[in-house]
């Protein structure tokens, strides 16, 4: 004799279990870490996004190793749940409304465009490291010989914005994962620079009508 299951309650059951399903719109990321002697790995917990929320949370971590010890960055892999905005990490430079002793978490969360996670000019000297606008995996591999110098014990941000709203949803949770490879030292011979800027106000007027920046 064959038994009937009741599909609403077996889905309750296994949503409350954090149960995986094949639609990668309604599954959290998972991205495997690099070999502890090839890198190191950075995450974000679950978070839900409710409908009609824009929510933009900023993380600090800090990079493994003791100060004055460098480590060489040759390859960034960031996953993020459906539904992403965008995903940027900083490196943690001057120090104004928002920085690592902020919250005892070290995480600061703001919500439909306000808060302290939103104001751009707290990061206004803080070099972006990369930045993903990709829901699912992008793989950033600089090329051969080339690496991002790092500090052991150097602050980085990540910034994970989402948004649940009609014209972008996010039908599951947000979250976001990120691996970066490391590289010996004798391989490098180019070193990365990136910088983060960003202008507060632009100002167009009518006398002239195809300005340029």
């Amino acid at each position: 004799m064959k038994r009937l299951l009741n599909w609403g309650v077996v889905a309750a059951a296994c949503f409350a279990m954090g149960c995986e399903d094949d639609d990668p719109a309604n599954t959290d990321v998972n991205l495997e870490p690099p070999p502890a002697d090839q890198g190191f790995h950075f995450e974000t917990p679950a978070f839900e996004v409710a409908q009609g929320v824009e929510q933009q949370d900023c993380y600090f971590f800090q990079v493994p190793g003791t100060p004055g010890t460098p480590m060489f960055l040759h390859k960034f892999e960031v996953k993020q749940n459906v539904g992403s905005h965008h995903m940027n990490i900083f490196r943690v430079k001057t120090i104004k409304g928002l920085g690592p002793d902020t919250s005892p978490d070290r995480v600061v969360k703001s919500q439909n465009g306000t808060g302290e996670c939103f104001k751009s000019p707290n990061w206004s000297d803080w070099p972006l490291v990369m930045n993903s606008q990709t829901d699912g995996l992008v793989d950033w591999t600089l090329p051969d010989g080339v690496a991002n110098k790092f500090d052991g014990g150097e602050w980085l941000m990540l910034q994970t914005h989402y948004v649940n709203a009609l014209t972008q949803t996010t039908p599951f949770r947000g979250k976001v994962e990120v691996n970066f490879w490391s590289v010996p030292a004798a391989q490098v011979t180019a070193e990365l620079g990136t910088i983060f800027a960003t202008k507060q106000s632009i100002r167009i007027c009518e006398h002239n009508p195809n300005p340029t920046f």
